[in-house]
């Protein structure tokens, strides 16, 4: 058996290098390394929610997880990683909850197997997950990527689930090429995606859901002229079908039928350059970015569109690096065709600070005016979640014009017994919609999330408890929602640290408009012991009761209780 790994991985040393590098020398180095190694964990868990019977939920959710990393002759690494579960199994979703990719690795190359995400550039495909098949190869000077496999799978429309929209089939194919030279990079992207035309039904056809097609190309150029100094440049074309049963182009070019352009094809660009200097550790920067209206690739989830950026940046360390400073400014255009009334240009800004005087005071501010996509998420969210997969959409984003987040961490005592440390953390994000100069109040959306936490650790009692308070603040469609309330937790290792018990309590208050709408009060106990040194077993119960003024349910009770093992090997 030894000698079947030790041919087989000659073989693939010889397919990734030439004949003249697989010399003897490489031989005996090969014999003296170890054979096989395996490492990784396997879990498994079981949840019970004894929720209200009106919700949609299983009572029993499994799951199953596993990463395991197989190395041969420490040279050839294998790793594979799954989740299994029933979340969701009574009903289809386009992406599935459960999912098994394998990385398998070698020298300067890379496979992606199963269901796997890659990244060629932001404006052809970028982090969408499809089941199927990608390579990432980067032989010296040189770095290629090709994918291939489906990106969405079909789904049927369930009028008892009206947001969830019909789906078809969507398969999808993509290369990257790029060369890194001492003073230059060149690469080029081509994305080719396009759905199945044969799963038209009467639902999608009433939906107006119709098939789609896209082909998106994109090209990267970068030059360090002296040190110090660099340019970069990217250009993306995006040639989106929006019915792909739509007829040809009469009297279509040679490109036309090569790149398959329809009567219902539009075509959108884009473009980002920027200009970069460092000097005396100061370093100045010049970006400018331009997509189009309407652009769009099918392989990204979200896209900002229809705007032109021109901004000036900045980044200095001040106070012997105590002090970071990074500055961006510039001004914003949308409505690019002046094809509609909704036009607006503004000065865009961001800035990045952080402060670390000494070892015991830390702190962060980030603000800025682009538009971006974020997920928001308030504390409450994950204090008053009642099972494991709740708000399992990670892909739940909103468009964000304005953001500020601040953080600041003081330790205010320490020594070999006791640890204090006091922390303040707040983000704001807001939304909004100009026409003719003024502001829309029925499109204004914010949301503020602040928390104030003070946390003793007690060192040789291996004992640590928590104190928080925390506020919510939404406001939506000309309404505000409060959200407050305290949380207190506490962590003891005992049995030579091999047992480890938690306990949490919490409560919120929510109101809306002065009214209140619901009080919720949450305990939890949790329970961990590793023995073996590899095994774990776990051990969770939650009880939340919900004082409701706002809905039908207004005293209900949640019992959750889970059950997990671990192996680490």
């Amino acid at each position: 058996m030894r000698e079947f790994y030790t041919l087989a991985l000659l073989i693939l040393k010889a397919l990734a290098t030439s004949a003249q590098n697989l010399d003897l020398e490489e031989l005996t180095k090969l014999k003296q390394k170890k054979p096989i190694k395996l490492s990784g964990s396997i879990s498994a868990s079981v949840t019970y929610m004894d929720r209200d019977p009106h919700l949609e939920q299983k009572p029993f959710l499994y799951q199953f997880n596993g990463t395991l990393n197989l190395t041969a002759y420490e040279s050839l690494h294998l790793p594979l990683s799954f989740s299994l579960n029933n979340y969701g199994s009574h009903f289809s979703y386009p992406s599935l909850p459960s999912r098994l990719s394998l990385h398998p690795s070698y020298r300067w190359a890379q496979a992606h197997i199963g269901d796997v995400s890659m990244n060629f550039s932001p404006y052809t495909l970028n982090g969408h997950q499809f089941t199927g098949v990608g390579v990432e190869l980067t032989p010296k000077k040189w770095k290629m990527a090709l994918m291939a496999g489906r990106l969405l799978r079909k789904t049927t429309y369930d009028i008892s689930r009206p947001h969830l929209l019909p789906t078809f089939d969507r398969w999808g194919y993509g290369i990257k090429l790029r060369y890194d030279g001492e003073k230059y990079f060149i690469g080029g992207t081509l994305f080719s995606a396009s759905d199945r035309a044969n799963q038209v039904t009467l639902d999608t056809e009433r939906l107006g859901i119709h098939p789609k097609k896209n082909v998106a190309l994109s090209t990267e150029l970068g030059l360090r002229l002296i040190d110090g100094m660099e340019f970069t440049l990217e250009y993306a074309i995006s040639l989106l079908t929006q019915d792909i049963r739509a007829p040809r182009l009469a009297n279509s070019s040679f490109i036309d039928k090569l790149l398959g352009r329809q009567s219902s094809t539009a075509t959108h660009h884009a473009l980002k350059t920027s200009f970069s200097y460092t000097f005396l550790r100061n370093t100045i920067g010049l970006g400018y970015e331009r997509i189009s209206p309407n652009y769009e690739t099918l392989g990204a989830y979200y896209f900002t569109n229809d705007y032109e950026n021109l901004t000036l940046n900045y980044a200095h360390p001040f106070f012997s690096d105590r002090l970071q400073l990074a500055l961006s400014a510039g001004i914003q255009r949308d409505g690019l065709t002046r094809s509609t009334p909704q036009l607006s240009r503004r000065v865009v800004s961001s800035l990045n600070l952080t402060f670390t005087p000494n070892d015991r005071l830390n702190a962060t501010l980030s603000t800025s005016t682009f538009q971006n996509y974020r997920n928001l998420k308030s504390n409450f969210d994950y204090i008053n979640a009642q099972g494991p997969y709740d708000g399992l959409d990670t892909l739940d984003f909103t468009q964000i014009n304005n953001n500020i987040d601040l953080y600041i961490a003081w330790t205010a005592h320490r020594t070999e017994q006791r640890t204090d440390l006091l922390s303040f953390t707040t983000s704001y994000q807001a939304t909004s919609d100009h026409r003719g100069g003024e502001l829309l109040q029925n499109q204004l959306s914010r949301f503020i999330n602040t928390q104030l936490t003070y946390s003793l650790d007690f060192l040789p009692l291996n004992l640590s408890a928590t104190l928080g308070l925390s506020f919510s603040n939404s406001y939506l469609l000309q309404r505000g929602t409060y959200t407050y309330g305290p949380n207190l937790s506490t962590s003891w290792r005992t049995f030579k640290k091999a047992l480890r018990l938690s306990l949490s309590v919490s409560m919120s208050h929510t109101t809306e408009d002065s009214h209140t709408l619901a009080d919720i009060y949450n305990t939890r106990f949790a329970a961990s012991y590793t023995f073996l040194k590899r095994h774990s077993l776990n051990a969770s119960c939650g009880l939340q009761h919900r004082l409701s003024r706002a809905t039908e349910f207004r005293n209900q009770a949640t019992t959750t209780a889970g059950l997990s093992y671990v192996f680490s090997f």
